[in-house]
């Protein structure tokens, strides 16, 4: 991170998963889309895949596939409300 600059969400697996730097620098090192296709594209990737299916047993992409699809119009919402907010905090500063 660059000095001065502040961070905004972290995890195990990444320290640093968001920042902002100054008045209006800000970044995230996440998405919080996802599209229909995004499980399928998600397991394109063998490691993926395997990683998955070593965490939720057989047909662990077909079950995701099905969740998100069933949540879709809850993670679109949580997206959009994110991204109003993102906006305006960006644009106050």
């Amino acid at each position: 991170m660059p000095a001065g600059a502040q961070c905004l969400a972290t995890s195990p697996a990444c320290a640093v998963q968001a920042m902002k730097w100054g008045p209006r620098a800000i970044s995230a090192q996440f998405h919080i889309e996802v599209e229909a296709d995004t499980v399928a594209n998600w397991a394109e990737i063998a490691e993926y895949a395997a990683a998955l299916e070593r965490t939720m047993g057989a047909e662990a992409v077909s079950r995701l596939d099905g969740d998100v699809a069933a949540q879709m119009g809850a993670f679109n919402q949580m997206a959009e409300r994110l991204y109003i907010n993102w906006m305006q905090t960006s644009a106050m500063v």
